[in-house]
């Protein structure tokens, strides 16, 4: 084969997905880091974080489940901003929220950085914006992909703790004792693990004509754990149809459907058998008779838990998932350079759970069955307006409205000591004891935007936006918060005195800022509620009393990130690129559970109170030793430093949270303590090369 190098400025004339429309790459103001398919095609990839991990600064993943069937990952962007709220980005599929897709749909991945790139996007913008577009289908023959993926995973280390032997004799030293062992020599984290096993499998085919084109695709998976017992399956289907309806019309079609099952998924990386693999003694079996079945249900020497394979081989957990989504768009060319279209989506969701705990676990049986169903709608609204003036002024617009809400229903049913195991959940109203519940929200977010570009000559950028966010859950006078931002850039290699430096193929300076922010309450979090109880005291019949059950705050309002970023993006020697950001994040007025004193009824409310400050430094390194058409050689090295610190909570005094989610771990006791003037994190730096 022929091998050339490729001018390494080619690329900046791709387009790149940000909030509602595309742009060149040369073009582009804001922090956003972009990933074609051809990146981690060669890869074995299930998912956003495998195609993601390593190639973009500031990016971070944490592991927060043991269970490789169900892949439990936290992805953060330029870490988090909220104490009580999701840390987690905004996932936008082909235009539409947290949308359905396979690995193998994905054309390109778009990451949004920075509150330039972020704030069209308002509230929900305000942890990053992963933008994933699809594969559609072209104006040719069909064409049929088919792909199968097999991979093993085990668990790569295991603590190094004593032997039988050994903690017989470390045992008798510390209590002085002279006790004899069984001859037992258990590794229980040996015993609880397995080879984990990830089928893959994905079809599609796509093709099309003058007036339409078609892309369909279909997958299977099918994983196991790397903790015996613990196993899941996928199915998906999507489709997307393009139509071309005369000269001035565009219209487009996308549905797609996922449903999985997932048994025992979740295994913690906290308290549970992972824990106590750890707490048992190894001078204790685990199985007082294995032919019968029969476990060890005690540990004398070390731990009161539970014997932690009988948990992971007993436990019954299953989930089942089943959504649906449609997705339209319509556009029409009123005239050269002015477009409108409206893209109204449906997602639909079913989910349930079903539990059962044998007498082995818990000295009672309890079956648990839990149902729900949710809708999403929302409808986007856009006018785009481009046009080149004079062949130097090249000018964008768009405005936009955008309507959107969330219902959801549910219901349950728990059951406590049923007399035949077999039936499992099937028969809850043979339970000695019963409960049902039932519930039911809904939620709804109304928005207007609107973003203004303009380029000199492709010498000088400018960028403006505002956005609207009007959320159900503030009360009227808070119902509303505004989100601004402004970008520029200069393309200096494009100034005349750099045109004629010929190691220098593009050097760009970019300085954005802007304001997002986050409405992390649920709703009906400023309404009172009431709840009654029963009141015995001298009387036969308890007499029904009510008392506020929740406090409110009425007047709490949005959260707000306040983000500027200075950048460098720099090509030279046609086959080296730096991209270098320096960026600093500020919230205020941060959504706080604070505690009720006992004499003002107790409980907690919720609070905007304190300030969070992020900042830190991306880095990404790209080296393309040969490129040509039939072979390329890419090499990259990212890096990214963050220091986090909060700067004020608001005289509360330290805490720590309840859902001790920030470190990825989850224990019944918060591990983490937030302090004023301390980080959530002491240091969080990542390295990555490829």
């Amino acid at each position: 084969a022929n091998v050339s190098l490729v001018e390494s400025t080619e690329f900046l004339d791709e387009a790149v997905a940000i909030g509602y429309g595309t742009v060149k790459k040369r073009d582009l103001t804001g922090s956003v880091t972009s990933i074609s398919t051809s990146a981690f095609k060669a890869q074995p990839v299930t998912g956003t974080n495998d195609m993601l991990r390593g190639r973009v600064a500031g990016l971070t993943f944490t592991t927060t489940s043991a269970d490789v069937a169900e892949g439990g990952v936290k992805i953060r962007i330029r870490g988090n901003n909220s104490l009580f709220g999701s840390n987690a980005p905004l996932t936008i599929v082909d235009g539409v929220p947290y949308g359905i897709y396979n690995a193998n749909d994905v054309e390109s991945i778009e990451v949004l950085k920075d509150a330039s790139a972020t704030a069209i996007y308002g509230s929900r913008g305000a942890n990053g914006v992963i933008i994933i577009t699809t594969k559609r289908g072209r104006s040719q023959e069909p064409v049929v992909e088919l792909k199968a993926q097999v991979s093993a995973a085990r668990q790569a280390k295991f603590y190094d703790l004593l032997s039988g032997p050994e903690f017989g004799k470390f045992y008798n030293q510390y209590f002085g004792t002279d006790y004899t062992f069984d001859n037992a020599d258990t590794d229980w984290q040996r015993e609880l693990s397995q080879t984990g096993i990830r089928q893959l499998y994905q079809a599609n085919v796509s093709g099309g004509g003058r007036a339409a084109n078609f892309y369909f695709s279909a997958g299977h998976s099918n994983n196991t754990g790397t903790v015996k017992n613990n196993w899941a399956r996928g199915y998906n289907m999507k489709s997307n149809l393009d139509f071309k309806l005369g000269p001035k019309f565009t219209a487009r079609l996308d549905m797609a459907m996922n449903y999985s099952i997932n048994h025992n998924g979740g295994v913690s990386t906290g308290k549970g058998p992972l824990f106590n693999a750890l707490a048992w003694s190894p001078n204790v079996a685990p199985y007082e008779d294995e032919e019968a079945g029969t476990y060890t249900t005690r540990d004398p020497w070390s731990t009161t838990s539970n014997n932690p394979l009988m948990e992971v081989l007993e436990e019954n957990r299953n989930n089942y998932s089943l959504s649906g989504i449609a997705n339209a768009y319509l556009a029409y060319e009123i005239i050269p350079g002015l477009t409108v279209s409206v893209q109204p989506s449906v997602n639909l969701g079913a989910y349930e759970h079903r539990r059962f705990d044998n007498k082995k676990l818990t000295g009672t049986s309890e079956a648990i069955r839990t149902q729900s169903s949710s809708t999403t709608w929302e409808i986007t609204g856009l006018v785009n307006y481009e046009r080149t003036f004079a062949e130097k002024h090249n000018f964008n617009a768009m405005v936009g409205t955008e309507w959107w809400k969330y219902e959801e229903n549910s219901f349950s049913a728990d059951g406590i000591d049923i007399d035949n195991d077999t039936q499992l959940w099937y028969n809850i109203d043979a339970a000695a004891t019963k409960k049902i519940g039932s519930g039911y929200s809904n939620q709804a977010l109304e928005s207007y935007f609107a973003r203004a570009n303009y380029n000199y000559d492709g010498r000088y950028y400018l960028t403006a936006s505002i956005r609207a966010d009007g959320s159900s859950k503030f009360a009227k006078e808070n119902h509303f918060s505004y989100f601004p931002s402004a970008a520029v850039g200069w393309v200096a290699s494009n100034e005349e005195f750099l045109k004629n430096v010929e190691w220098i193929d593009f050097l760009k300076l970019r300085a954005s800022y802007g304001a997002t922010g986050s409405q992390a309450i649920s709703p009906y979090s400023t309404i009172a509620s009431l709840a009654t109880f029963g009141f015995g005291w001298g009387v036969k019949d308890a007499v029904q009393q009510v008392y506020l059950d929740d406090p409110v705050n009425s007047t709490l309002k949005w959260e707000v990130t306040k983000q500027y970023d200075f950048g460098v993006n720099f090509n030279f020697l046609k086959k080296f690129t730096l991209d270098i950001d320096y960026w600093n994040k500020l919230t205020s007025d941060m959504l706080t559970e604070q505690q009720l004193s006992a004499y003002d009824g107790g409980g907690s409310v919720m609070v905007n109170l304190g300030e969070m400050q992020n900042s830190g430094i991306d880095i990404a390194i790209g080296y393309t030793p040969f490129s040509s058409r039939d072979f390329s050689w890419d090499m990259s090295f990212t890096g990214s430093f963050l220091k986090n610190k909060v700067k004020s909570l608001g005289g509360m005094g330290d805490f720590f949270p309840k859902d001790a989610n920030l470190t990825g771990v989850q224990l019944e006791t918060s591990p983490v303590i937030v302090q004023e003037g301390q980080s959530l994190r002491e240091k969080n730096q990542s390295f990555h090369e490829e």
